[in-house]
Formats: C-alpha cells, structure tokens, sequence
C-alpha cells in the first residue's frame, strides 16, 4: 500500500512538513494513506508538494542494508 507525504520549500531546500509545531528537518513527518489527504493538505502550503513515502522503523537512519 502506498503512502503519501507533503513537502515544502525553505530557504530553496525541501522539507516534509510535520505535526509537530514547530518543526524541523529532524521532525518526523505527517504520513497520508491516500494521495487525495496529501494533495488536500498540500494545498494549505504554498510550495507544498505530495511525494510518495517509503517508512523505515526508524527514518532517520534511512533504508535498512
């Protein structure tokens, strides 16, 4: 099943947007089940866009090897 996230712009660098408030590039992001959730929550950012997610257990360290 595919997962969806929203990212945006700043300071020409993007970022997942989070619930967290405020957050940070460390911040874990807001994950959508349907493309649909993630475009509507894009659409509230004005660079928002919806990228697929790949989760890890723990996405801050990347893929497993």
């Amino acid at each position: 099943m595919n997962k969806y996230a929203v990212m945006i712009e700043v300071d020409d660098e993007l970022m997942y947007v989070s619930a967290s408030n405020p957050f940070n590039y460390n911040s874990e992001p807001v994950v959508f089940d349907t493309e649909e959730e993630a475009r509507l929550a894009a659409s509230t950012w004005k660079t928002g866009r919806v990228v697929p997610y790949h989760a890890w257990d723990n996405w801050h360290e990347g893929p497993p090897t």
